[in-house]
Order: structure tokens, then sequence, then C-alpha cells
């Protein structure tokens, strides 16, 4: 599949899925069901009971657009005395991890729609934004959005699984809940398309990313060879000596460090701390 197309359809399949989960949070259609004559509509914090559609004396309240429906929390209901322990706390933890995981995702596609690079640099290294920082074209962070989004779409999973384990069994699966779990799937599978590497262990990235052929045996011994040492061109985001990779002005040394090596210009070795 061509690369291009690839990359527009993940931002495409994260930005739907994404939301899809943000819409099915609003809905109350999560666990449907019937009690005392009334429709029992579950959402993920709150229940409504409704009259049926053929009941001459509906409830005279509305919630909204829903004629004759009255609201309840599910701590106030009698589903909580139905459901397991775990039914409120699971419905509160879907709620939680599913609205973060939705917010990142729609970040991820933001960032890639807008040709972003995601540059996902040590927690030691401050940012100026704290959380973020933009440079040439990149930004920079500590945690990649994708893989974050797609870690806590994984325990809005684990969380709605306990929360529906736990629930009365005389309420069912509903299409919101069919939409959540769709959405996270669909977002997830977006971002992994998107950023491939991000989501393997180290080598199978820095194979994926940058695959290296073999160096010749004339080759070899040159590349063996130290770096003679190197001035900083004048600019204030010069290339490495070595690699050619972006550098980040840092502070504390005093001079600029390659994000892609890790070596300080003038070079010295990886993870050497070179005072000012």
């Amino acid at each position: 599949m061509n690369q291009h197309v690839r990359e527009i359809g993940g931002l495409l399949a994260c930005a739907i899925g994404a939301l899809m989960v943000a819409h099915a949070l609003f809905g109350h259609g999560w666990l449907v069901g019937e009690s005392r004559g009334l429709d029992v509509r579950g959402g993920i914090i709150d229940v409504h009971y409704c009259s049926k559609a053929d009941d001459p004396d509906p409830l005279p309240m509305g919630i909204g657009d829903h004629e004759g429906c009255m609201s309840e929390m599910y701590t106030q209901s009698e589903l909580r005395r139905q459901a397991g322990s775990w039914f409120g706390t699971g419905t509160h933890m879907t709620l939680f991890f599913g609205a973060s995981a939705a917010g990142l995702f729609l970040l991820f596609a933001l960032i890639a729609g807008f040709a972003f690079e995601i540059e996902v640099v040590s927690r030691r290294q401050q940012l100026a934004m704290h959380l973020f920082d933009v440079q040439g074209g990149a930004i920079l962070l500590h945690t990649h959005p994708g893989v974050g989004a797609t870690r806590l779409g994984v325990m809005a999973g684990v969380a709605l699984t306990i929360a529906v384990a736990s629930a009365p069994a005389s309420l069912s699966v509903g299409p919101d809940l069919v939409k959540f779990v769709a959405g996270l799937l669909l977002a997830s599978a977006g971002a992994i398309a998107n950023e491939p590497h991000r989501f393997l262990p180290g080598s199978a990235a820095a194979a994926l990313v940058s695959p290296d052929p073999e160096p010749a045996d004339d080759a070899s011994a040159a590349a063996s060879e130290p770096i003679p040492e190197g001035e900083v061109e004048e600019s204030d985001d010069p290339s490495c000596v070595k690699c050619q990779g972006n550098t980040l002005w840092l502070e504390k040394a005093g001079r600029h460090r390659c994000q892609k090596c890790g070596l300080y210009q003038p070079l010295h070795p990886p993870g050497s701390q070179v005072g000012p």
C-alpha cells in the first residue's frame, strides 16, 4: 500500500474513531432493558427511565428531547442494589479513560493533519512548555500521543468489561457500548498505521525507520575511526556533525546536543555530562 495513502487512511481512522468514542460517552444506549413497565436507557454515569412509545399515560416530565423520561444517578437508582459492587467504579473509570483516550487520539490526528513530526524525548529533558515544545516543524513530547491514547483505550476496555460483568442481569448491551468499542479499535488501528515504528521495541523500530545496509570491508575501517572534533556552525539549530540530525540547545551544558545519536556539539561521548 502506498505510504501516503496509508498515512491519510490512518489519520482519518484515528479522527473518526475518536469522534465515535466521544459521541458514545454522551449517549444513553450503553445498557438497555425494561423495569416496572418503563424502558431503561443506561448511560455511562446515569440512567433514564422512559415511558414506552405506546403508553397511554406517559411520565409527565422530559429530559431535553426525550419526552416522558426521568433521570437518576446510578448511585441513587434501584440498579445499584441489583448491580455488583464494581459497577459504579467500572463506569466512572470507563468515562475517565475513554475521554482521555479520545482527547489524545484527536490530538494525534491534529498533529499529523498539520504535517508535524513527533519527537519523543527523555523525561529528563526539560521542555519549554513543560508538556511539549515546537521546534523546526517537530513537536517534542515526553510520551507519544498515539501510544498513550492506545494504552488508555486498553484500560478503558478493561474498565468497561468490569462494569458490564457487574451490571444487573436485567440490562443488556446497547448500541453506544458497541460504538465505543468500535471507535477505540478504529482509532487505535489508525494510530498504529500512521506511526507503526512507535509501537515496536527500540531495535525493531530503528531497523524499520532507517535500515542501514551492511558496510563494505573498506568502509568499515573508515567508520571505526574516531570522528574529528568539530565546531558547531553558526546557526540557532545546527545539524549534528556526525549524523546530520537535529540538535537541541541545553542551557545547563552550554552547548547543543544531537537528538538522534546523543552527541554534544563539539563532539563528546553520548550521555556524558559536559560542564558549561
